[in-house]
């Protein structure tokens, strides 16, 4: 019975390729791309082939990982596990004893790598976002993933930040703007959240567009319907929207003045992302970054 017991638990639920599981490989990918600072742009590492390679096969599982919240890791047999050598600690039915669903630290980017090739999960990650009983875990997760996989992962984050009874508004913004130019048709409907009675959720607009400027989803035609945030009551919006618009010559000036003002702010995290907003344009306008433009 034991030896069923331990058999069954070592059976791997996970899609594999060339001995190593699916969560082994996006751990992998996630270390080599941090330590190599490349922003997850490891085409050519050996981790990226092999999540490839396992394609489509992986969606069911990284589906039921989203969904289901992680039960974390059995401390009675955590401990017990820090007191074996590491060689028998290493064996992969030791840890999965200790850890029965050892998912990787961060799943979306699991959709990043497959890109459009997952977009058959988009209705079930959709689902998963909307579902009013899941937890926030589940929520970011999906809406993590939505964002990875494409463009087409736009229309479902943009109506739940247009749905006004959905819980998670903000954070559907914010990971719109991670998007940068897959995101580019939301940007007329953020633009509207500049004037949302919610002031949370105006200031992650403008900030998700300061992104798209950062990111070069921000058409020319949107700079009219930019320029009067630039006199916002509210600092955070001011200075956003102007870390936007000055990515476009004819709106720097005034821009870059309304970023110089920023400084002159009492609130520190108005003036520290004013200065991370100055040092990020090119060529940095902070020369005489210290001194309020006259």
């Amino acid at each position: 019975m034991a030896i069923a017991t331990l058999l069954a638990v070592c059976h791997n639920r996970q899609p594999s390729y060339a001995g190593h599981t699916l969560s082994e490989w996006l751990d992998r990918y996630w270390d080599d791309c941090n330590a190599e600072n490349r922003c997850l742009d490891c085409t050519n590492s050996a981790a990226f082939f092999a999540i490839r390679v396992i394609g489509t096969n992986a969606l069911p599982t990284l589906l039921r990982w989203i969904a289901d919240e992680p039960a974390g890791p059995n401390k009675p047999l955590l401990v017990l596990a820090h007191r074996l050598p590491r060689t028998i600690v290493n064996l992969r039915c030791v840890k999965i004893l200790v850890d029965p669903d050892p998912r990787p630290f961060r799943i979306g980017i699991a959709f990043s790598v497959l890109g459009p090739e997952a977009n058959t999960a988009i209705p079930e990650l959709t689902r998963i976002l909307r579902t009013r009983q899941n937890t926030e875990y589940a929520v970011y997760e999906a809406a993590d993933a939505l964002a990875e996989i494409g463009s087409a992962g736009t229309p479902p984050l943009l109506a739940a930040a247009q749905d006004t009874h959905f819980r998670f508004r903000v954070d559907a913004i914010r990971y719109l703007g991670s998007m940068g130019t897959n995101a580019a048709a939301a940007v007329p409907a953020i633009i509207q959240f500049l004037g949302d009675p919610d002031p949370e959720l105006a200031r992650e607009a403008a900030f998700a567009l300061e992104c798209f400027g950062f990111r070069n989803a921000i058409q020319s035609e949107d700079i009219q319907k930019l320029r009067p945030a630039l006199q916002s009551p509210d600092a955070l919006i001011r200075l956003r929207i102007a870390g936007a618009l000055a990515r476009f010559e004819t709106e720097r000036a005034a821009a870059i003045g309304v970023l110089k003002q920023s400084l002159l702010s009492t609130n520190r995290a108005v003036v520290s992302e004013t200065r991370i907003a100055l040092n990020g344009l090119e060529p940095s306008p902070t020369v005489d970054a210290d001194a309020p433009s006259p």
